[in-house]
């Protein structure tokens, strides 16, 4: 493959001018009805193994600091399937039960705010491997429907016995519709806004705004905190997030186990933002490419390979990474696990005393959590020593994640039997703002449009950044949306403004405060390589505290003097 062909097939996934053009509610259902399902599940396979010198698979792409080389058919050079599935997982995890938003038809992954949030680091390259599929079948194939096909169809080729899986996804052509959701590290520009980050509450889906579920080092349990690694709490969180997304205690078992029985995590560095410029910061600065990692500076391989970063924590969960079984769980009960900081600088566990297989081996604190309580420890214990209860639980739970929530056509279809019918109602398939336009969730109380104003508008100010054209256009929608949410509460930029003000000046003292307090613990840096690591998280955790008091100030100086000036 060609430099320029890789460019091309990158942009169709991660668009530059976050846009793209989408076939009609009725050009879709047309299409759809033509489209070959076993024919597409054979061209994903082929793409799984089909090892690329510009992203080398994982297990195989790379072998003695060297690339492998380009293809393979049955992963001699790699396998990309655990990075489908977690391209599909991280699409449709961001729906949440409070009012149907997030999931993946819509295909929104593509656009911002998702493709830059820091949880979804190198899925631009799972959707540029797929692309050339996503060409093949043109507007009978939505975006939706390849990712959530591509990381079903990579489970049954490691073994999954999954029974069935739905197309019918409607595209959308921008993200206008996951701005609810929130841009990556601005928790303010959700909706609702979430006070504290990492301490977001529900409705929201997650309690981090850019994350998809959980903190895997921990919960953060103080504003401005780092993630606590401790089990219990842990589980806490689990339960609260993944009951948000309503999946209850054994489906989300299933799904942790299901994810973690498959692929590894990567963090091959412990340097600040080692996985590189998100897509938003990237093409703000003229790049073509985001994401392009750190780690490994002169190995031929910078960012690739042995030296990827994307949440911080190294390693596989079990001995056999593409093969399915339920080892997951077996080794998490039966073995002793120990807390350190791995070589991301992030808090993992790994097995005391391990044997020459299992050296490796880690498993991150939301893993240990679920030997932590009772519940789920009784669950995991079940699938330890059943695996056909397992495989069970996993393909139901599977289902259900991945055919939620946006726009589904009548003529949906899947590989085997029907549609089931609560895939297509009312209840699942709302209706998005943009497709009605209407004001989020149609408040009739005077005091839910006002709110519902100022958190249209909240968010327009958090787009208030940089100049390039794309932004101007985010920044454009955002305005006119909050505009005719004004309009609708019958309120006046100057109350907003005076609005914002107030919350600004509130909120003051506390950031403050948090800066004070972060920097305080700062301390000095230590010997060892996991105190250093430490000293490193706390600094930038103070500078970020300081960034943070001070562009308060410098917004509620600006909503004072817009206010005056409206």
């Amino acid at each position: 493959m060609e430099s320029d062909d890789w460019e091309a097939l990158y942009d169709l996934g991660t668009p530059m001018v976050d846009q793209q053009e989408a076939p009609t509610f009725q050009q879709f259902g047309s299409t759809l009805e033509s489209l070959d399902i076993s024919e597409l599940t054979t061209d994903i396979r082929n793409a799984m193994f089909n090892n690329r010198r510009f992203w080398p698979a994982d297990f195989g792409g790379v072998s003695d600091g060297a690339f492998s080389g380009e293809g393979g058919t049955n992963g001699e050079h790699g396998n990309y399937g655990p990075l489908f599935v977690r391209l599909a997982w991280h699409c449709a995890g961001t729906y949440r039960m409070a009012d149907g938003k997030g999931g993946c038809a819509g295909g929104r992954q593509r656009f911002e705010p998702e493709r830059s949030w820091e949880d979804n680091t190198n899925l631009d390259k799972a959707r540029a491997l797929l692309a050339p599929i996503k060409i093949k079948y043109g507007d009978a194939l939505s975006w939706g429907d390849l990712i959530i096909a591509a990381g079903t169809t990579a489970l049954r080729e490691m073994g999954t016995p999954v029974r069935q899986f739905c197309l019918g996804r409607v595209d959308e052509t921008d993200g206008t519709n996951s701005l609810p959701l929130g841009i990556g590290g601005q928790p303010e520009s959700s909706t609702p806004p979430c006070e504290v980050q990492g301490l977001c509450k529900a409705p929201l889906g997650a309690g981090t705004v850019g994350l998809i579920y959980v903190n895997p080092e921990g919960p953060v349990l103080v504003a401005g905190g780092d993630p606590t690694p401790h089990p219990g709490f842990a589980a806490a969180n689990i339960r609260d997030v993944f009951g948000r997304m309503g999946q209850d205690d054994r489906e989300t078992v299933a799904l942790i186990g299901g994810g973690h029985s498959i692929g590894k995590s990567h963090g091959a560095c412990d340097i600040p933002h080692a996985g590189g410029l998100s897509p938003f910061e990237a093409y703000e600065r003229g790049q073509t490419f985001a994401w392009d990692g750190v780690c490994g500076e002169g190995s031929g391989l910078r960012g690739k390979g042995e030296n990827i970063a994307t949440s911080g924590i190294e390693g596989a969960w079990t001995t056999r990474p593409t093969y399915w079984d339920n080892e997951f769980f077996t080794k998490l009960v039966n073995r002793e696990w120990e807390l350190f900081t791995g070589p991301g600088g992030k808090y993992q566990w790994r097995i005391v005393n391990p044997d020459a297989a299992e050296a490796n081996l880690m498993r991150m604190t939301t893993d240990i959590a679920l030997i932590n309580d009772d519940s789920y420890r009784l669950i995991v214990e079940e699938f330890a020593n059943d695996q056909t209860a397992f495989d069970e639980a996993f393909d139901d739970a599977w289902f259900k994640l991945t055919h939620r929530g946006g726009m589904w056509s009548p003529q949906s279809k899947c590989d085997v039997g029907s549609v089931p019918a609560w895939v297509t109602d009312a209840g699942n398939n709302r209706m998005l703002d943009s497709d009605t336009g209407s004001t989020p969730d149609a408040p009739e109380e005077q005091g839910e449009l006002e709110q519902a104003a100022f958190d249209r508008c909240n968010q327009a100010q958090a787009l208030r950044s940089g100049g390039s054209r794309r932004n101007q256009r985010r920044f454009w929608q955002a305005t006119q949306a909050c505009q005719e949410a004004l309009e609708a509460a019958g309120l006046t930029q100057a109350q907003f403004q005076a609005h914002l003000q107030a919350e600004l000046a509130e909120s003051q003292p506390e950031l403050d405060q948090a800066a004070t307090d972060l920097c305080a613990r700062v301390g000095r840096s230590g010997g060892s390589r996991s105190a250093q690591s430490r000293f490193r998280r706390r600094l930038a955790r103070c500078e970020e505290a300081r960034e943070a008091a001070v562009a308060n100030e410098v917004a509620r100086a600006a909503a004072a003097a817009a206010a005056a000036n409206h």
